[in-house]
């Protein structure tokens, strides 16, 4: 766990980075050049934002999907045990 938290290319560590500092207003910059440094941070800021989110209903998404197939999956094997009673096994189909 402790390589993710030092992997900068972990999204999520980004993020929590990020909204952690505080923008530093820097001393003798025009006002424009300041507001131009702010944009381009809260550009950034919402980029970060917006990647994260993806993430995170990709993930949950994901998930969803996965508890979708594994039910499908059950409701099959029931079928298939209910069935099971019609068919001759396999072992004494190949003589075995």
């Amino acid at each position: 766990m402790a390589s993710v938290r030092n992997n900068p290319s972990n999204v999520e560590d980004v993020f929590v980075a990020m909204a952690a500092m505080a923008p530093r207003k820097a001393l003798f910059q025009s006002p424009k050049e300041d507001e131009m440094v702010e944009d381009g941070s809260q550009s950034l800021v919402n980029k970060l934002m917006m990647d994260f989110d993806v993430a995170s209903v990709r993930r949950s998404t994901n998930a969803e999907l996965h508890q979708q197939r594994l039910n499908v999956l059950r409701l099959r094997l029931e079928e298939t045990a209910a069935d099971n009673w019609r068919y001759k096994p396999v072992d004494k189909l190949m003589g075995l």
